[in-house]
């Protein structure tokens, strides 16, 4: 059974009050989203430090687990990249 907060997560992606993908795990821990994607958890940590790495197989599951549009998943991922850009500078 999926966690509930991923109802929560979604409903927020779709109100817009969630803009970044690293929102989603405000919300929902790192462990739950890495179990529900079937993804190591060390290896979860490091493509949350490094977003562009993700595939986007792994986004399309993250989108069907939501129950939102696979686009909206990926407008949060762009909007994490400048976020992290910035933090670079």
């Amino acid at each position: 059974m999926k966690d509930k907060r991923f109802s929560i997560a979604a409903k927020l992606i779709r109100t817009n009050e969630i803009k970044t993908f690293s929102e989603i795990i405000d919300i929902v821990p790192k462990t739950v989203v890495a179990k529900e994607l079937g993804i190591n958890p060390e290896r979860f940590n490091r493509l949350l430090a490094t977003i562009d790495l993700f595939v986007i197989k792994d986004l399309v599951k993250l989108a069907e687990v939501l129950e939102v549009d696979t686009i909206a998943v990926l407008h949060l991922v762009d909007n994490e990249l400048p976020k992290r850009k910035a933090r670079k500078h």
